[in-house]
């Protein structure tokens, strides 16, 4: 049967923090992808029930199902799952392949259904599982860092702006609020490392997965890969911080820790 898509991507929209990347990285690598942010334009004006229906039933060659609890309440994500499934049943074949963001069952998917666990997988390391289901090469890790390299980026324009006392006034702030950090017990301490991440990752445009999949890369976590801020994923800041003797270790995501991220990712891809 011939298709317009090597794979369709269904999920809800609270994951997307997931599979945009891996929508991006499959693209990137050549490969004919529906994912609905690639589609903007050519869906626009559609009847998307009817439209939908083809897609996941006729026109692509497999549909990635990223199934969660989000998942399994949306009208939209249970059309696609529908319409997958009734291609699934007329070719008798293993033509979703499901994908799992936590535990939670969806109907109409055997329990003896093989699924991979993304929980325990980057963005990447998921890819490569499809390119080998498919037969296709997956553009090298290292082309990927692109949110993190613009944000570097940004950081050293502003910072070019900066005369070296404001600098070194930036520094000093840190230095006071790290002390105030320490003073509080480990529960308050933890609300205002997420705070300033948080903040910190939107205003340069990424997110605690990202983050989370570079500190896994650099060997620094070894938590689950999702978009939640954790103790864990805090602690495996301040080690990464302590460890590259770094002036604060506050367990906190700001510009100084995301240019030292980049360039020890920069550094062990020359190693290479």
């Amino acid at each position: 049967m011939e298709t317009k898509y090597d794979v369709a991507l269904s999920f809800a929209g609270e994951d997307r923090y997931y599979v945009k990347e891996v929508a991006e990285i499959l693209r990137d690598s050549g490969m004919q992808v529906f994912y609905d942010e690639f589609e903007e334009s050519n869906l626009w004006g559609k009847n998307l029930y009817t439209y939908l229906r083809d897609v996941y039933r006729d026109q692509a060659r497999y549909t990635i199902m990223f199934c969660s609890e989000n998942y399994s309440k949306k009208l939209w994500t249970n059309h696609e799952r529908e319409s997958a499934q009734e291609r699934a049943f007329k070719e008798s074949s293993e033509y979703i392949l499901p994908a799992k963001l936590d535990d939670t069952e969806i109907p109409g998917l055997p329990k003896t259904v093989a699924y991979i666990d993304l929980r325990q997988k980057t963005p990447y390391e998921f890819c490569l599982i499809i390119a080998k289901k498919l037969n296709v090469n997956i553009i090298k890790k290292e082309k990927i860092n692109r949110n993190l390299h613009g944000a570097v980026n940004k950081i050293i324009e502003e910072e070019d702006n900066l005369s070296l006392v404001e600098l070194e006034n930036r520094n000093k702030y840190w230095d006071n609020y790290e002390s105030h950090m320490k003073s509080l017990n480990r529960k308050e301490r933890f609300i205002y490392q997420k705070m300033n991440t948080i903040f910190y990752l939107d205003k340069y445009g990424l997110s605690v997965q990202e983050i989370k999949k570079h500190l896994r890369s650099l060997g620094y976590y070894d938590g689950n890969i999702n978009n939640e801020f954790t103790e864990d994923f805090a602690l495996s800041i301040e080690k990464f911080q302590n460890l590259n003797n770094m002036r604060h270790i506050d367990g906190m995501i700001g510009e100084l820790t995301l240019e030292k991220i980049e360039d020890k990712l920069r550094t062990k891809l020359t190693r290479k």
